[in-house]
């Protein structure tokens, strides 16, 4: 067989699944990297490339073919506003998910599309709820750090109700920790422990003069 590079196998057989009009871009893209992994050089490089071919034409002819692209359109708008109510994603998200929508181009291709858009809000949804646990977890220990002031302590909640991630939660704990430790009060005396104290240090006084004798 002839060099594959003389023929640009990878060119004429990428350009053909450009063509397949029941795929979407994704998938096409799909296919095309593969081709392009092909070592043009290696023995059977041809029939590799053919078999990537064959395989996205038997994907294409299997996929539903959408003849109305008005129906099409209406079934993108009605899942594009499926995604908008999803209220665990965020709006790059939902964004990121309306685009893959408007550049499918089948019935089966949208409804994938939407089912990981749920698959991520769900996802989100137990993020937030972890999320939520821990705060309120941190809040709770406030109450024992004994040396902070009241000031203080509502300082850090407020703190913690605005930290976005537990990396920020933990600093703020820690800062609270150190800040409860700083202002822990000097160990008092008692009058008791005072007398007891002085009362050793003449003992200890008798009993260097006894030993000077």
């Amino acid at each position: 067989n002839a060099p594959v590079e003389e023929f640009d196998f990878k060119g004429i057989y990428k350009d053909f699944i450009d063509e397949l009009e029941n795929l979407s871009e994704e998938q096409k893209q799909v296919y095309k990297d593969q081709i392009d992994t092909i070592d043009e050089e290696a023995d059977g490089a041809e029939d590799a490339i053919q078999e990537i071919w064959i395989s996205a034409k038997t994907q294409d002819e299997g996929q539903e073919s959408i003849e109305d692209e008005e129906e099409l359109n209406s079934l993108r708008d009605v899942a594009k506003s499926v995604v908008d109510e999803l209220e665990n994603l965020s709006e790059d998200e939902k964004q990121a998910f309306k685009d893959q929508i408007d550049g499918e181009k089948s019935f089966a291709g949208i409804d994938g599309i939407l089912d990981k858009a749920k698959d991520q809000d769900d996802r989100n949804e137990f993020a937030k709820r972890w999320l939520e646990d821990l705060r309120e977890g941190y809040i709770a220990k406030l109450p024992t750090y004994e040396n902070l002031t009241d000031e203080q302590r509502a300082d850090y909640e407020k703190q913690f109700k605005e930290a976005k991630d537990q990396d920020a939660m933990r600093l703020i704990d820690y800062d609270a920790q150190l800040t409860n430790k700083d202002q822990e009060p000097d160990e008092e005396v008692s009058d008791e422990d005072l007398n007891e104290e002085i009362l050793e240090d003449y003992k200890a006084l008798a009993l260097e003069e006894i030993e000077a004798f």
